[in-house]
């Protein structure tokens, strides 16, 4: 068993819909509103992540509002330490935070760094009219990284839209966040 083991992980909620903040994961929009939403960052494992670099591919029922990313970072970041939006990367673009090297933090639970977002729902009737298509935007990402001690490099680590109660208290949950829409 190793001694260190790279854990990051990426928590994503909604936080407004048309400037007005959301409670709960449960959100239903209509064609044609803003959603913003964000990621909490934090480094859960015992040992420094290098490469760290957090990728959501935007949903086919959004479209990424222009100048909307924004970041808060809770220590003194390395290089690259870019956060962009690239239309070039999936079929309607990505979200990408190309962060360089994530901190062992002193509480395994402090957000290192928190990234904000907004997303247009669409308004495009072929979408939004086709049965084969869900209505609904269903935001998701992944993580990858390698380990500063341990060399391990991970890649597709999906991002958590929350943690479990109960019986098995505290485990992630890896769906993606679904905005329903109301069309």
């Amino acid at each position: 068993v190793d001694a260190y083991v790279p854990v990051v992980e990426a928590l994503m909620s909604p936080i407004m819909l048309n400037n007005v903040p959301v409670s709960g994961s449960s959100v239903t929009a209509l064609p044609g509103d803003i959603l913003q939403s964000k990621f909490d960052i934090r480094n859960k494992g015992n040992e420094i992540v290098n490469n760290s670099k957090f990728v959501l591919p935007i949903p086919y029922t959004a479209d990424y509002v222009n100048g909307s990313l924004s970041k808060v970072i809770n220590f003194t970041p390395t290089t690259p330490n870019s956060l962009y939006y690239d239309p070039s990367l999936g079929p309607k673009g990505s979200i990408v935070f190309d962060l360089g090297a994530l901190p062992l933090p002193a509480n395994i639970n402090d957000i290192l760094a928190t990234i904000t977002f907004k997303l247009k729902i669409t308004e495009d009737c072929s979408v939004l009219k086709n049965s084969n298509c869900n209505q609904n935007v269903s935001i998701s990402g992944f993580i990858s990284g390698k380990g500063d001690n341990t060399k391990v490099e991970f890649s597709e680590k999906p991002f958590y839209i929350g943690y479990t109660s109960g019986t098995c208290d505290n485990e992630p949950i890896v769906n993606p966040l679904v905005i329903n829409i109301n069309s």
